[in-house]
C-alpha cells in the first residue's frame, strides 16, 4: 500500500511539475533534460515497484538512485529559476536526511550539489554586477536577445527580463527596476505585434492612421466587421501601453468606447429601439420627445439612467461615450449609497446601449435641457 502511495504522489509530482513548466518559457535544452529526468523517475519507481516483498541489495541501490534522481529533477528546475535559497535549503535537507541514515555516499553526492550551488551564486552575482553596472551594458546584452526577431526570441527575453527583474527587487536596485520593467513593456510591444496581422508601430504613431483601418471596420452593417474593429482597438491598446506609443493606451480607452458604441448601434438598428415607442417603468412615464425626469429606473428587463451632462467633444460617437461613463458614475454611486455594492472595483454593470430620443421630427441620442444648460440623455443596462 505504501508503494502505491509512492507511486502515486510521484506520478502527481510530475504533473503538476509538467503543468507548471507549461506556463513559463523553458528552453529546448532545458525541456530536454527536465523531460529525461521525468522519464527516468517513472522508469527507477517501476523498478522498485517490481521488487516486491524479496528485497535485496538492489532494492536499496535502486531506491536510492530513485531519491537522487527526485533530488536532481528538483534542483535543476530550482536553479533554471535562479530560486537558490530554496534549492540550498532542498540540499540541507537531503544531506540532513541522508546523515541519518548512516549513508556517507548520499551525504558525499548532496554535498557535492552544495559546493556546486556556491559557485554558481557566485557567479550569478557576478554576472548581474557586470549587467547592472551601467544600462548600456543591459542594453547589448538583451539586444542579442530580440535580435532573431520571432516568437521564441522574444519569449526567451521576457523570461531573461523575469529573472533580472527577481534579482533586482531582492538587491532592492530602484533605478534599475525602472528600465528593465521599461524594457518588458517594449518586449511584450514587440511579441503583440508580433502575432498582430497589422503594422502596430504605424497604426499606433498617428491617429489617421489608425482610424484609416479602424473605419473600415466601423462603417459597415456587418456586425463580424465591428466586433473585428472591437478587436483592433483592444490590440492597440495593449501594444500602445507597453509601447509607450504617441497614440497612448488613454487614446485607445475611448475608442473602445466609440467601438462599443458602434455594437450599440448596430443592435439598435436591428431593433432594439422598436420596442421604445412607450417607455413605461416604475414611478415614471419617460417621453422621447421631450425632457425626462432625471433618475435611476427599471424598465423591463432593464435598468434606465436619465442624466445630464455638458460635452467636452464635438464628436457624436466620443459624446455617447462620455453620456455612458457618467451614467456609470449615477448608478455605481446609487449602487454604493444603497449599501447594493461597497465598492466599484470588480463590478460589471452589463451591456451599455444608449436609448434614442426624438428631437423635433429627427431622432437622436441627446436632448438639450435648457433648465440645466445640459444635454440630457437616457443609458440602458443588460
Amino acid at each position: 500500500m505504501k508503494k502505491n502511495r509512492l507511486f502515486i504522489l510521484i506520478v502527481c509530482a510530475l504533473y503538476v511539475t509538467t503543468l507548471l513548466s507549461q506556463q513559463k518559457f523553458i528552453d529546448p535544452a532545458t525541456k530536454h533534460k527536465l523531460d529525461s529526468l521525468d522519464n527516468r523517475v517513472l522508469e527507477l519507481n517501476q523498478k522498485v515497484r517490481d521488487f516486491g516483498p524479496d528485497r535485496d541489495a538492489r532494492f536499496f541501490y535502486t531506491k536510492r538512485e530513485l531519491d537522487m534522481t527526485i533530488f536532481l529533477r528538483e534542483y535543476e528546475e530550482l536553479v533554471f529559476d535562479e530560486n537558490l535559497k530554496q534549492a540550498q535549503r532542498l540540499i540541507e535537507s537531503r544531506i540532513k536526511t541522508s546523515t541519518k541514515r548512516s549513508d556517507t555516499y548520499a551525504v558525499q553526492y548532496y554535498t557535492d550539489y552544495k559546493s556546486r550551488l556556491t559557485k554558481l551564486r557566485s557567479q550569478k552575482i557576478g554576472h548581474y554586477n557586470q549587467l547592472f553596472a551601467k544600462e548600456k551594458n543591459f542594453y547589448k546584452e538583451y539586444r542579442k536577445y530580440i535580435e532573431p526577431g520571432d516568437e521564441h526570441a522574444y519569449n526567451k527575453t521576457l523570461r531573461m527580463l523575469e529573472l533580472a527583474i527577481k534579482y533586482a527587487d531582492r538587491k532592492g536596485l530602484q533605478e534599475t527596476l525602472k528600465y528593465l520593467k521599461r524594457y518588458e513593456n517594449y518586449t511584450h510591444a514587440l511579441l503583440i505585434d508580433y502575432h498582430s496581422n497589422y503594422d502596430l508601430k504605424k497604426i499606433t504613431s498617428a491617429e489617421s492612421h489608425f482610424l484609416k483601418v479602424f473605419e473600415e471596420f466601423t462603417d459597415t452593417d456587418s456586425l463580424q466587421s465591428i466586433q473585428e474593429g472591437q478587436k483592433l482597438v483592444e490590440t492597440c491598446y495593449n501594444y500602445s501601453a507597453a509601447a509607450l506609443s504617441k497614440l497612448d493606451s488613454n487614446y485607445f480607452a475611448m475608442q473602445k468606447i466609440v467601438a462599443a458604441n458602434a455594437i450599440a448601434d448596430w443592435n439598435e438598428r436591428q431593433g432594439i429601439s422598436s420596442e421604445l415607442a412607450s417607455l413605461t417603468g416604475q414611478a415614471v412615464v419617460a417621453r422621447r420627445d421631450s425632457i425626462n425626469k432625471e433618475g435611476i429606473y427599471q424598465w423591463n428587463d432593464l435598468i434606465l439612467v436619465i442624466g445630464s451632462v455638458n460635452f467636452d467633444s464635438k464628436s457624436a460617437n466620443v459624446r455617447k461615450g462620455e453620456a455612458i461613463i457618467d451614467a456609470d458614475r449615477t448608478l455605481i454611486n446609487y449602487l454604493r449609497v444603497n449599501k447594493l455594492s461597497r465598492t466599484k472595483k470588480g463590478l460589471e454593470l452589463g451591456k451599455t446601449y444608449i436609448l434614442p430620443v426624438k428631437d423635433r421630427d429627427k431622432v437622436s441620442y441627446f436632448r438639450f435641457d435648457d433648465n440645466k444648460q445640459a444635454w440630457q440623455y437616457i443609458v440602458a443596462y443588460t
